[in-house]
């Protein structure tokens, strides 16, 4: 058995931890690169308000009441494809909303908001509006 001295195997040990420590902070200045944009408050709130259009409060509570938006903003915060999605229709409606009506889609009036919302059900297959109201 060769004799390999101790300080070999301590200087080993150290070179691991070090390694360790340097590819931890690596990997984690990676992946925060690599998040995407959060959700915006915007966003949120258009989220919200097309969830109310398609399950309104009427004699039983509807999508707001039952925090629906909420569960869905929740899972993509974790799903980055859910997340990418939210945001491209969010800003499709506001890109609509500018068209037509040169206005924000939350500056709208509630029957147009609702027509936009339609449009995006009746959108190509595909789409980012049809993906978008299909996730809804």
């Amino acid at each position: 058995m060769p004799n390999i001295p101790r300080r070999f195997f301590l200087k080993l040990g150290v070179s691991f931890a070090a390694l360790g420590i340097l590819g931890g902070f690596l990997s984690r200045r990676w992946l925060v690169g690599r998040v995407p944009d959060p959700i915006t408050p915007t966003e949120i709130a258009i989220v919200s308000r097309c969830v109310d259009i398609l399950i309104p409060a009427d004699d039983s509570p509807g999508a707001l009441d039952l925090d629906v938006h909420k569960q869905l903003l929740s899972q993509a915060e974790h799903n980055a494809q859910l997340r990418d999605r939210l945001k491209q229709g969010c800003k499709w409606l506001d890109d609509q909303a500018q068209k037509r009506h040169a206005s924000h889609y939350l500056t709208l009036a509630p029957d147009d908001q609702v027509l936009l919302v339609a449009a995006a059900e009746q959108a190509e297959e595909g789409s980012v509006p049809q993906r978008f109201f299909t996730r809804l």
